[in-house]
């Protein structure tokens, strides 16, 4: 058993999950000792066609969400997945937000989570935007 020391609370790793990103299913290793989280879908945005961008983490850093990559994480891609809709003409934002028209052409609106209460009076919930090749550890195949 290894335990993880967190001030006076000692926690068994099998039932706190990954001791670190580096050891977690949902890590995106890309280079070095940095990677990108992808354990969770991206919540609604407050603007619309707002793009993804997945947090950046560190190999060492973890949470309490993480799991032991024992198996290898069956990737599912945004596009198979159930929570992820298409526009039947696309989407075509007046601003690109740094991205090519190709990139635009096979976007689509995450709806895994829904919109979340706000303190502005007649906010509007977005879906956020992600292409049809990432993907996240709460995709669901269609």
């Amino acid at each position: 058993m290894t335990e993880i020391e967190q001030g006076p609370i000692t926690l068994d790793v099998a039932l706190a999950g990954a001791t670190s990103c580096l050891e977690c299913r949902f890590w995106d290793h890309k280079k070095d000792l940095e990677g990108f989280c992808r354990r969770s879908a991206p919540a609604p945005a407050g603007r619309e066609n707002e793009i993804t961008r997945w947090r950046q983490t560190r190999s060492e850093d973890w949470c309490g969400d993480g799991e032991i990559a024992v198996d290898p994480l069956p990737r599912i891609p945004c596009g198979a997945c159930r929570f992820w809709f298409r526009p039947e003409h696309g989407i075509d934002p007046l601003q690109h937000a740094g991205r090519f028209s190709d990139w635009w052409q096979h976007a689509g609106l995450c709806r895994r989570h829904s919109p979340q209460a706000d303190a502005e009076l007649g906010g509007r919930g977005y879906w956020r935007t992600t292409h049809d090749d990432d993907h996240c550890g709460e995709a669901t195949g269609k």
